[in-house]
Parts: C-alpha cells; sequence; structure tokens
C-alpha cells in the first residue's frame, strides 16, 4: 500500500481578485443593441487618417463606453449602415456609389468602424487559459495575405478595390469586416435551447459568419476569442476550488495499492483550470497550411460526407467546437490543418483527425509533439494504461487466491466523450484545426488522434481510479441513482474456480479486502469487489468520475450516459474486446468478434483473384495481433500476414494516400494457407481453449515445471527433472530421417557450410521437449492453475522463434513454425502455459552433454551412461524413447516447400505419436540416440 501526501495548491479564480481595482469590464460592445437605445455622445478628437471623409477607429470617443475607440457619426458612417441594413434598393444603392465611389459594391470599400467587445488583458491574467510565455502556437513566417487586416485603414478607397480584385480571400475578408462593423458578436454567449426538431444535423452558417466576426474583431486571436466567450468554452460554470476541496480531503493521507498509477495533482488541477497541454511550443511552416488547405481531407470523409456532417453539428452544439468561415484560415497565427479521417468502429462511425500524416511532415502538429516521457511531463506526461488490463486480472487472481469461496462481481463504464471533456489552452488550440466543407473547424475540447491527448485525459483518469479507492462508504438510501438501476447475478450451478498461490500473486491485505479496486485504460474503467461491497465499489466509481469530469452539463451531458450505462452487474464482463470471467476465472476472445473476422477473410478468399487492399491488410493483422494477447495462434499467423503487407508495399508505386486504399496485395499460397489455418479455428465454441485462457496462465506466475534442451551439429538432447525424462538424438539418426545435416570435418570438428544452421536445431531440440512434455501432461492430468512450463535453451534466436511462433522469414522454415505453432495451441487447450527461457551455455551442462554424440572408439567416453552418472540431475530422470516418426515429420515440413497442412491434422498426427519411457533403472541404451521405430 502506498500513502497519499496531497501537495497545496493555488486558489483558482475565472475572474480578478477582489483586491484588483476596476477588476472586470462590462460589456464594451457599443454595437451591442443596448446602446444603440441610448444617445450618442461622442466627444470629438483630432481626425487621424483614413480617406474619404471616413475616420479611422481612433477617431473620437463613446462617453458611455469609456475608453473603447469609435468614430464620429459621419455622413460616411451612417451610409455605411443603412447600406448594411438592407434598407435601401438597388436603384438607391446605384445613386449613393455615384455620390462616392467608397460606397461601390455595397460600401465594401469603406473602412468598417469595429471595437473588441472588451479589452483581453484582464483575461489574459486571470480565470481558464491564462496566457504563459511557454505555451504558444506560431507559423515560421508571417502569411502575407493576413496583413490586409492591419493595412486596411491605411489604404485608399482605389487601393482597397485593387486588393479585393486580386485575391477572393479579401474580398471575403472585406464582407466579413463590413459584417463585424454591423452586427452585435453578444449573441454568441447567450444560452442554447436545444432545437424543437432535436439536434442540429448541420453546421449553423450563422453562426460561423459570428464566430468569424468575433474572431476579427479580436484580430483573429483565437486565444482571445475564446476568453471572451467563456461559458462552457473555459469550463466557466465548474467551481474547482470547491470541487478539489472535495478531492483533496477525500484522498490525503489515505492508502491506496501500490499498482496504481502515481497521482500528479498539479497536472490535474492546472489542467482543468489553464488547459491542455501545460507547456506547448508548436513553430510549424506557414507553407505547410497552405498546403493541407488545399489536401483537405481523408477520402472516407468524402464518402460519408452526410454523416461526419452531422457529427460535427452534434459536436459544435455541444460547445466542442469552434467553426468559422473557411477563409480565415489565412488570417489566424499559428494554424495548423489536420485532415479529418472517418473510421468504423465498435459497430459506429467516428471522426479521427490525423495529427500525424498528411501532404508533408513538418506541418503535422504530432511532428511538434515529444514522445510520453517524465521528463516532459508538462509536454507529453507519461501514460500507465497500457498496464490496466494485466493490472485488473493480476488483482481478480489476488481477490480469488485471498477469498476462494467468495463471488467476485465485476462492472464496466466508459466517459462520453472522454478527450473533447479536458479542453484545450485557447492559445493553442489553433494547432489541432481541420476543414470541413466550407468551415474551419477549431477544436474546443481535446481530439483524438492527438500524440499527447491520451497523456492529459490519463492523468485525470488515473486520479478518477485512485479517488474511488479513497472514498467513504455511504447508506444505502444515498447511492446514486445509477446504481439503483443495477441488477445482480451470481452462479450458482457451478462451483468457483480455484487457483493456487505463489510468491507473484501474495493474499490481499485486510484493508485491501475491505476496498474496491478500479483499472482505467483510457476512457474504459473497470471495477472488481466482492459481493458484499459491490454497490458501494459501483457508487465510489460513478461519483468519482462526476468528482473528476463534472456533472449536469446540460448541453454536453453527464461524463457518464444513462443511455450507455450497462445495468447488469454479474462475474462476467466485456473489457478491452475480451470476456472476463471470474467464477471461472477466464479471459476469452468473443465469439461474436471471431465471427466478424471469418466473414471478412471469406469475403476475402471468394474474390476472382484473391487479393486485399493495405488498409485491409492492416486492419486483420491488427485484429489476429489483439486476440493474440491470450491465443498462441495469433502472433504466428499475424506475423505470416504481415510478412505479405510488408513485401507488397516495396513494390508500392503510387503515393501513400491512393496505396492505401487502392492497391492490391495479391494472397500468396502460404498466406492463403495462414488464413484458411486461421478460419479452421475461428468458429469454435464460446470457450473454446483455442481462444480462451485461464487467467493464472495469462499472468506471470511460478514456474511449476522446467525442461532444458541443447543442440549441436553432431546431436540434440534434453531432460526434466519435474516430468523425470531425459533424451538424445546422435546426427546419424537426424540424416536417417531426412534432415539436411552439416558435415563435420575432423580432426577440428569444424562444420562445413552447407546445410541446417545451428538456430534450427536449437528451435527442433525445443520442439521436441515440447512435445515430450505435452504427452507427459496428458499423462498426468490437470493440476490447479495450470502448467506453467520454463522452456529453456541457450540459443536466444530459437527462443525468440518460439515466444513468437517462429517469426522467421525464411520459406523453408515456416513449416516448422506451423508445427511450433500447432505445439502451443495444444499447450493452451491442456491448461499449459509454455515460458521460452533463456540460459546460459556454462548453466546448460546437462543438455550439452546430452547433445554431443559419443566419441568414436571410446565405448564409454560420452555415452549416456556416462552423462547419466557425471550429471546428478538426470540420476532421477527415466531415458525416453522417441519415435522415429516424430523426427521424419519435423524433418518433412523443413525439406518440402510448406503446404496447407491444416490445423486438426497436424495435432491429431503429433498426438497420436507415444513416447516410450524405460524404467527407472535402466541406465544405458545401445544406440546413440533414444528412439524406436515400430
Amino acid at each position: 500500500m502506498v500513502t497519499l501526501h496531497v501537495p497545496p495548491r493555488k486558489h483558482f479564480s475565472h475572474v480578478p481578485s477582489s483586491d484588483v481595482n476596476d477588476r472586470w469590464p462590462g460589456d464594451w460592445d457599443w454595437q451591442y443593441l443596448a446602446y444603440r437605445n441610448r444617445p450618442l455622445r461622442m466627444v470629438p478628437t483630432p481626425h487621424t487618417g483614413g480617406d474619404c471623409g471616413c475616420v479611422t477607429t481612433t477617431g473620437s470617443m463613446h462617453v458611455d463606453v469609456p475608453g473603447n475607440g469609435q468614430v464620429a457619426p459621419t455622413f460616411m458612417l451612417v451610409a455605411h449602415l443603412i447600406q448594411a441594413s438592407g434598407y435601401l434598393g438597388h436603384d438607391d444603392d446605384s445613386n449613393m456609389a455615384r455620390a462616392h465611389l467608397a460606397l461601390a459594391n455595397g460600401s465594401l470599400l469603406l473602412e468598417f468602424p469595429f471595437t473588441r467587445p472588451w479589452k483581453p488583458t484582464r483575461k489574459r491574467r486571470w480565470g481558464f487559459g491564462k496566457v504563459r510565455k511557454n505555451r504558444f502556437c506560431a507559423h515560421d513566417q508571417v502569411n502575407p495575405k493576413s496583413m490586409i487586416h492591419f493595412a486596411w485603414g491605411f489604404l485608399s478607397c482605389q487601393d482597397r478595390y485593387r486588393a479585393i480584385c486580386a485575391f477572393p480571400q479579401w474580398h471575403q475578408y472585406a464582407r466579413l469586416r463590413r459584417f463585424a462593423s454591423t452586427t452585435s458578436v453578444v449573441g454568441l454567449k447567450a444560452p442554447r435551447p436545444m432545437p424543437k426538431t432535436g439536434l442540429p444535423k448541420t453546421l449553423d452558417r450563422n453562426r460561423a459568419w459570428l464566430n468569424s466576426a468575433g474572431l476579427l474583431r479580436f484580430d483573429f486571436n483565437h486565444g482571445d476569442f475564446v476568453r471572451y466567450l467563456g461559458g462552457e468554452y473555459t469550463n466557466r460554470h465548474r467551481d474547482f476550488n470547491a470541487e478539489w476541496d472535495v478531492i483533496d480531503a477525500t484522498m490525503n493521507r489515505k492508502s491506496v495499492p501500490k499498482d496504481y498509477p502515481p497521482v500528479k495533482f498539479e497536472s490535474a488541477f492546472r489542467i482543468q483550470t489553464e488547459g491542455a497541454p501545460l507547456e506547448a511550443k508548436y513553430t510549424t511552416p506557414m507553407s505547410a497550411t497552405i498546403l493541407r488547405e488545399a489536401y483537405d481531407n481523408h477520402p472516407a470523409v468524402h464518402a460519408n460526407a452526410q454523416k461526419v456532417r452531422e457529427k460535427f453539428a452534434k459536436e459544435e452544439w455541444k460547445a466542442y467546437h469552434l467553426h468559422y468561415l473557411r477563409f480565415v484560415f489565412d488570417f489566424i497565427p499559428g494554424l495548423v490543418i489536420n485532415p479529418i479521417q472517418w473510421v468504423f468502429d465498435k459497430g459506429k462511425g467516428r471522426i479521427c483527425i490525423d495529427c500525424s500524416n498528411g501532404p508533408d511532415h513538418l506541418g503535422s502538429v504530432n511532428t511538434h509533439i515529444p514522445k510520453p516521457k517524465d521528463k516532459l511531463e508538462f509536454e507529453c506526461p507519461p501514460v500507465y494504461y497500457q498496464f490496466a488490463f494485466k493490472r485488473f486480472l493480476r488483482h481478480i487472481l489476488r481477490m480469488r487466491i485471498t477469498r476462494p469461496d467468495a463471488p467476485i462481481l465485476v462492472h464496466a463504464d466508459d466517459i462520453e466523450a472522454a478527450f473533447r471533456r479536458i479542453l484545450y489552452h485557447p492559445d493553442v488550440a489553433a494547432s489541432f484545426a481541420y476543414v470541413f466543407e466550407d468551415y474551419l473547424i477549431i477544436p474546443v475540447g481535446q481530439v483524438f488522434g492527438s500524440r499527447n491527448a491520451p497523456s492529459f485525459y490519463c492523468i485525470l483518469a488515473d486520479l478518477r481510479e485512485v479517488l474511488a479507492a479513497c472514498r467513504v462508504d455511504v447508506p444505502a438510501v444515498d447511492l446514486h441513482d445509477l446504481v439503483h438501476r443495477c441488477t445482480f447475478e451470481i452462479d450458482t450451478t457451478t462451483p468457483l474456480q480455484h487457483v493456487s498461490s505463489d510468491s507473484h500473486h501474495p493474499t490481499l491485505s485486510v484493508h485491501e479486502l475491505s476496498r474496491p479496486y478500479n483499472a482505467s485504460y483510457v476512457d474504459d474503467n473497470a471495477v472488481a469487489a466482492f459481493q458484499e461491497i459491490i454497490q458501494q465499489a459501483i457508487h465510489h466509481s460513478v461519483m468519482s468520475a462526476f468528482e473528476v469530469f463534472g456533472s449536469d452539463d446540460s448541453r454536453r451531458g453527464d461524463c457518464l450516459q444513462e443511455a450507455k450505462w450497462t445495468e447488469l452487474v454479474s462475474e462476467s464482463f466485456m473489457y478491452l474486446g475480451f470476456r472476463i470471467n471470474t467464477h471461472d476465472m477466464t479471459v476469452s476472445w468473443p465469439l461474436y468478434k471471431r465471427q466478424a473476422l471469418y466473414d471478412l477473410l471469406k469475403e476475402i478468399l471468394a474474390r476472382k483473384r484473391r487479393f486485399v487492399s493495405p488498409r485491409e491488410m492492416a486492419r486483420i493483422v491488427g485484429i489476429v495481433r489483439s486476440a493474440s494477447e491470450i491465443a498462441p495462434w495469433g502472433n504466428f499467423l499475424s506475423f505470416n500476414l504481415q510478412n505479405s503487407l510488408t513485401a507488397a508495399s516495396k513494390n508500392a508505386f503510387s503515393n501513400r494516400r491512393k496505396w492505401w486504399n487502392r492497391a492490391k496485395i495479391y494472397l500468396t499460397p502460404v498466406a492463403v494457407s495462414t488464413i484458411n489455418q486461421l478460419m479452421e479455428t475461428l468458429l469454435a465454441p464460446e470457450d473454446s481453449p483455442l481462444w480462451s485462457r485461464p487467467i493464472a496462465l495469462y499472468l506471470d506466475r511460478d514456474y511449476t515445471h522446467h525442461v532444458y534442451s541443447d543442440a549441436s551439429y553432431g546431436g540434440l538432447g534434453g531432460w526434466s527433472e519435474d516430468f523425470g525424462f531425459l533424451w538424445r538424438i546422435a546426427r546419424e539418426t537426424l540424416e536417417a530421417a531426412g534432415f539436411d545435416m552439416r558435415p563435420i570435418y575432423l580432426p577440428s570438428n569444424a562444420p562445413g557450410i552447407e546445410g541446417l544452421h545451428i538456430n534450427p536445431l536449437e528451435y527442433i531440440g525445443c520442439l521436441i521437449n515440447l512435445w515430450l512434455t505435452l504427452k507427459c501432461v496428458i499423462l498426468r492430468g490437470p493440476i490447479d492453475g495450470g502448467y506453467i512450463l520454463a522452456l529453456f535453451a541457450d540459443n536466444t534466436t530459437a527462443l525468440s522463434w518460439m515466444s513468437t511462433a517462429s517469426r522467421t522469414k525464411n520459406p523453408l522454415l515456416q513449416g516448422l513454425a506451423r508445427l511450433g505453432a500447432a505445439l502451443l495451441v495444444c499447450a493452451a487447450q491442456y491448461l499449459t502455459k509454455v515460458c521460452p527461457l533463456h540460459i546460459p551455455g556454462d548453466q546448460n551442462g546437462a543438455a550439452d552433454a546430452l547433445s554431443r554424440p559419443q566419441i568414436p572408439g571410446d565405448a564409454l567416453g560420452n555415452s549416456l551412461a556416462s552423462v547419466i552418472a557425471t550429471w546428478s540431475q538426470l540420476k532421477t530422470c527415466r531415458i525416453c524413447l522417441l519415435p522415429f516418426k516424430l523426427l521424419q515429420k519435423i524433418a518433412l515440413v523443413i525439406s518440402s516447400p510448406p503446404i496447407g497442412d491444416q490445423y486438426e491434422k497436424i495435432t491429431i498426427e503429433l498426438l497420436t505419436l507415444e513416447p516410450n519411457f524405460l524404467n527407472v533403472g535402466v541406465r544405458a541404451w545401445d544406440s546413440p540416440s533414444t528412439i524406436y521405430t515400430s
């Protein structure tokens, strides 16, 4: 257990402190209707510039709005306002244009007086998103097209006319400037009720104009505009001081399990009160922004435009985005445009912002974000969610070991729009922008696709985990409504699966037994507790989520949505794509996921010419590799498929964007055979050992049995004191079985260069030991917790092949790889976990002696009897006679090109062969090899 010590924190306020005079400006927007109804009392000031009788914004001051620069009510201003109101007809506009050139084109050539809605200085110093010098985004140079905004007041009407004719963006800018000068943006801060027709399905173009006008009035400083909006864009409704008073009091000096991720109190508080990231120095090429705007988005977005449109409209209404007119991308400093990708996952489409790829490398914001590191915890903190799955299973195992007869109930939830709830700091949000159709969209909350989004979210997710473990139980009547909706189910038809204890999993302490356990993998949270405390456990998990991520948000909704809440609480649940069953103590890959993969593979093999796109191949490999967490087939099969992808990618002749979706990878016979092998196993029953594994065999535990092997160019040998066997095979026997052995030259005993290398021979020794171990397991029967086999060898290459089911690219050894994969699947079926381990050669003497041939002309030199007499570990082992057919089978799959040997055929042939164990007293064998041929 670890005791928490909450450090002191600074007081946060959305407004300046009370000791600051004139601490908060009112609404200084003279364009606001309330000021329109008051008489204009202007203070004359000297004429300071402009043209055609129109003064600049410093021309005069409005008395009722002190300090706010305004213009005198001249004829040109009145004419401009009347034109902009739409009151005049076409003929009237033409007559006004004859009166003065500046009134032509709907008065686009006027100066358009406008003001900032209020001064941004105070908001930069207090409240959410305060400015820091180590947090900014910028371009390496100024965009020349943005200069029109600052030069407009110094240009004559003729110059402005030429400017808006030269660049379409400047014509749009003139229209926006005219709109901004006549329209108040205070309506952007008004509450937005739910439309009567439900959530909008398209982005509001009028609001895009208002947002763009507000941005222009802040000189296109996106950070100042967000700070002005406040409200949901800055979490203005949350009282962080009160929330953190509760968190501090709950967690201070409390003890939590030491395997929980570390809690970073200061960073968590700053993320909520300042925004993420805590440090950022993004300087990107200005030219990249222009290039990326032209690139637009990935093809899947255009193919699903309506779905993407509805998704953005929904998220914008929830204040997760700010959308502007698209042309303003030229005016926002530091803007980075990231392509949008549309992916279909978990039964629904999702928007992913591709912050890594695009038409250029330097223009990607992820290029400028470091990888998660402890030393860069303010830029991209380290994450610990990758340990959540095993950590959760480890605690369940300890719970069963401590209380073997007590049911363990589990429950899962996930945070709605998890990344979006972590707001960006307003000054760096523009680095994660994207374009869609006619709009530029800048996120308010974190996007899915940026490198540091998981890092900053997980700081709060880790806080939630620990907070749930520290909360005090409440009376049953005070449990949250979500808990009262739950139903609880326990299986009483079969006994609970027991697990033997070991040094890796000590029993739980009294304090640990009384507390629930949470594990968060990003936004997916799992809870485990005994029956008597499961209600309190779920309540603490729910309340900790609300205390960290907020609750009662009328627009965005609670972080835990009732519609997505799982009401059934039982001994089995889905977590991270796997089904965890605490009654049987197993973790499995569910049948419905295997069925989906089976259907995909079946459709691929049914094609006239068997091919897949690179995207399809990557998806298949990813799915199988994920399943390999619990299934030994996974590593072998995914590696074979990945080889096809790698080979095809080297021959790609088009650009990456087109190749990834449209290129064709034609499946080789090896790939087709591998897919067939995979499909044979996919439709196995729900609890099949092919795609299921006992939790006790999934985690690291003490080894129950040890086996050793070694190889030389003179032979193979192996033994196990735990199983009580030893064996040896001489090179002559290997040659007779069909192995292409390298010649040995006397008197140096140096091997030649033609024939099998030592690495495959070492691997063959491991396979024979594994086969023999399985036969022993079958004879002995199951044991509590299963067999944990330590498979020792002194060749790291052979062990690496065994660890990943023979990751060899050599086509002549692919058959050997299939044989190894088949044996690993057999081991899983017989509740045996195989752990390939390296042993130094000088500590593997007994196996080394067994692998050396008998010395020619010396009947006793290195004979089996002399080896047994020399090594005391072998004295209790029985001599095992291996079937010669086993060696022939291994030699056949090496010497012949891989063929589509199916999984069932391989395993049946192997399991029908039997070893022959001699009596304990037999210490010698006439043949150099311990084999039999009948």
